[in-house]
């Protein structure tokens, strides 16, 4: 008969039970939490001390090629002194950079990952812990893989004797060691060594939990700004500054320090920072490229020197995210050009539409008046003959014929505007008409004190154009720029020829025009002048000249700056049916 025996619990254990407890609650929120790792590691460990007594706690963590090295402490004063490194290994289990003491360490580790050590040897257990109550003296353990006794040199400093590391199981790998270390001799027991395995255990899956949930926390923080700017990007009442301001403020709660990120935004030399921005010494960089060309940057500063990670300080998530968001705004800036060159092409549209109504609409108001025109200037001519009447009448019919002449001028521009009037095309030298034209107006000129700079090339500048016509558009053009330098000035004429075109450019040096006027400059009885200065039918009717032409008009100027208009031609006028 097999006799069962019960333990008998003691107030003891009890006490313990209940305080194990409460250490793998505490252990279990931080990692709920999804506190960061060095928050996390903080914790644990200051609940390791105050649970057990111990001095310090150390953590070395399975990071790629290497470890992550953390050491907490009681410092003098009571408070948590903390330590980190990065200590990358080669396959033989060689710290690159590193103390002597870390190089062994990591030597240790690699075998006990390995399995490389004596099972039978007091110093192991068979969780794979390793521990001991002299670590001055005593040999840590004997390597089956050399044969030889290594001793292990890291656990001599600071004056530690007892000491415990315990593998913290991930899976099927050991994802790092924790060291329990104590300046007492004797301080582990056997009872203790396996208490606290139990709790190695618990930290095993809390560390597995804070790593899930602090992905996943800044997995709905990249989400959560991703959609945001998305959001921002749609809304057609946002100006580019405004939704950049936006998107600076919401880097720093996208990262994983918050407190101490600051970002700023620099975009076609203008930059947008968040509210009380400041450069850190630790900084993660994206360019933001369109089309290949480099428009900007976005960047994220750590105030503050923080753990290692995947990219320095710097999360490999984070990363992404930044590269994600450079993307992201650069198809903001592909589709604002997008959107804008539309809407000019739909301006332009509409302008030419504007513009073939009022020239349909100016061609029958032309029509219309020629014939009325025509019979009171034909009276009114006769009647001046007519020797019946008296003197006192004849300047009134005078004023009736000149007003009559007037009003058939305005006729002839408006059916020229139209393309009413056929043109008498022929070879003709631009420098020629240049110099003819001014004839008219250089007496003027004169007067107002505007002065003539001729830049004629030296070379004929042939076309094949109306003469008449270009006439016309030298006229238009310089009388423009002498009302627009009523206080004198520089107006320089310029002719050349470029490739299969030849080019005749007018410059003043008057007041120019704002882009609100530029826009309208074009259109029939658009005039800024005063009324007695002109109908508003120069530029419309120089604008079909040079359209019936098959050439094309630029435009530059701004305020107080003075105007420049460029007319291209091309060398053979494009045929166009007048009809």
């Amino acid at each position: 008969m097999v006799r069962s025996t019960k333990h008998r619990w003691t107030a003891r254990d009890a006490q313990i039970i209940g305080r194990f407890h409460q250490l793998s609650e505490a252990i279990l929120d931080l990692a709920r939490r999804g506190v960061p790792l060095m928050s996390f590691l903080e914790g644990v460990s200051e609940h390791l001390m105050a649970f057990s007594g111990l001095e310090a706690v150390q953590w070395w963590l399975k990071e790629g090629p290497g470890y992550f090295q953390c050491r907490v402490a009681r410092a003098q004063d009571g408070k948590l002194a903390i330590e980190t490194e990065s200590l990358e290994t080669s396959p033989d289990g060689t710290v690159f950079s590193g103390t002597r003491d870390q190089m062994a360490m990591a030597k240790l580790y690699k075998d006990i990952i390995e399995g490389h050590f004596d099972p039978q040897s007091t110093s192991f257990t068979p969780a794979g812990s390793f521990w001991t109550n002299d670590a001055r003296t005593q040999v840590g353990y004997r390597s089956p893989r050399t044969g030889g006794a290594r001793k292990w040199r890291g656990l001599e400093a600071g004056g530690l004797h007892s000491l415990l590391l315990m593998p913290l199981v991930e899976g099927s790998r050991n994802a790092g060691f924790i060291l329990l270390c104590s300046s007492q001799k004797d301080f582990f027991e056997a009872p203790d060594v396996d208490f606290h395995e139990i709790v190695a255990g618990t930290i095993s899956v809390a560390l597995a939990n804070q790593k899930v949930q602090v992905k996943l926390r800044e997995r709905v923080k990249e989400l959560t700004c991703l959609y945001t700017v998305a959001h921002l990007s749609d809304q057609p009442g946002l100006g580019l500054d405004e939704i950049l301001q936006c998107v600076v403020g919401l880097l720093p709660p996208a990262w994983q320090f918050t407190d101490i990120a600051r970002s700023r935004i620099r975009l076609d030399g203008q930059e947008h920072v968040c509210g009380d921005f400041t450069e850190g010494p630790f900084c993660q960089r994206a360019e933001i490229v369109l089309n290949g060309v480099r428009r900007g940057e976005i960047e994220v500063f750590y105030l503050e020197s923080r753990p290692p990670m995947g990219e320095g300080p710097f999360l490999e998530e984070e990363r992404r995210l930044i590269d994600t968001l450079a993307r992201e705004i650069a198809g903001v800036l592909e589709r604002r050009a997008v959107r804008d060159e539309r809407e000019q092409l739909e301006h332009q549209i509409r302008h030419a539409d504007r513009l073939a109504t009022i020239g349909q609409l100016a061609a029958g108001v032309a029509h219309e008046l020629n014939e009325p025109l025509a019979t009171i200037l034909g009276f009114a001519q006769l009647l001046e003959k007519s020797s019946e009447i008296q003197a006192s009448h004849r300047g009134d019919l005078r004023h009736i014929v000149e007003a009559s002449l007037h009003a058939r001028d305005i006729v002839r521009k408006l059916r020229l505007f139209a393309r009413q009037t056929p043109a008498q095309r022929k070879l003709v030298d631009l420098n020629a008409v240049v110099r003819d034209g001014l004839y008219f107006v250089e007496a003027r000129c004169a007067k107002q004190g505007v002065r003539i700079l001729l830049d004629l090339s030296t070379e004929p500048v042939e076309v094949e154009a109306d003469p008449g016509q270009l006439h016309q558009v030298l006229v238009n053009l310089t009388v423009n720029a002498m009302q627009a330098m009523q206080s004198g000035g520089d107006l320089v004429l310029r002719t050349r020829n470029r490739g299969n075109e030849v080019v005749f450019v007018v410059v003043d040096t008057g007041c120019g025009m704002s882009p609100q006027v530029r826009e309208k400059i074009f259109l029939p009885f658009f005039t800024t002048k005063d009324v007695d200065q002109g109908t508003g039918l120069g530029l419309s009717v120089v604008h079909g000249i040079v359209a019936a032409h098959g050439g094309r008009i630029e435009v530059e100027s701004a305020p107080q700056r003075g105007t420049r208009f460029e007319i291209c031609l091309p060398r053979e006028g494009r045929r166009i049916d007048e009809g």
